[in-house]
């Protein structure tokens, strides 16, 4: 890691996600773009100062924005009993095909709140495509109350520009 994003990539878990040392931090990335790979790994391994786990994972890229990440993403986030529980009872595939009913989204809700422990506390999310506009983003946040960062075409130079902004000074001027 090069010392000029040192600060910009601390910051980003102290000041950005207010990660607290007993919080497991999940960052993904895809295979779209190399630098958002290195960048991803970056940000991993920043973060190992800050919290008591944090795991890097990389998929394959989902093609388009708002599309739902692949299973094992959703398992390395939600986790394994979540997950199973939600395959087994069909109710994974018509999420991600966002064909999902009413019904069926209520039964989602009532297996993720249930096994909400298993979850990952914050996502940081270097993906090519965006996973804001996702049924995943969309319960990590409110089902688990993860906090989620997606920071999609992400460039470095935004390490050395704008993730370098006095945080305290913005505050004070807004």
């Amino acid at each position: 890691m090069k010392a000029q994003y040192t600060g910009a990539l601390h910051n980003i878990y102290t000041v950005n996600l207010g990660v607290k040392k007993h919080e497991r931090v999940l960052v993904f990335s895809d295979s779209a773009n190399r630098d958002l790979h290195t960048i991803a790994k970056e940000v991993t391994e920043a973060g190992k100062e800050h919290a008591h786990m944090v795991t890097f994972f990389q998929s394959e890229p989902t093609g388009c924005h708002g599309v739902e990440p692949p299973y094992d993403l959703w398992a390395e986030a939600f986790g394994n009993r979540t997950c199973e529980e939600l395959r087994r009872k069909n109710l994974f595939t018509p999420m991600g095909a966002k064909k999902v009913t009413k019904q069926q989204l209520k039964k989602i809700e009532e297996i993720i709140r249930r096994h909400k422990e298993d979850a990952v506390n914050v996502i940081i999310a270097l993906s090519y495509y965006s996973t804001s506009h996702t049924r995943f983003r969309d319960l990590l946040n409110r089902i688990c109350g993860a906090r989620y960062a997606s920071m999609p075409l992400f460039d470095k130079a935004m390490l050395s520009g704008p993730m370098m902004v006095d945080w305290k000074r913005m505050r004070d001027r807004t």
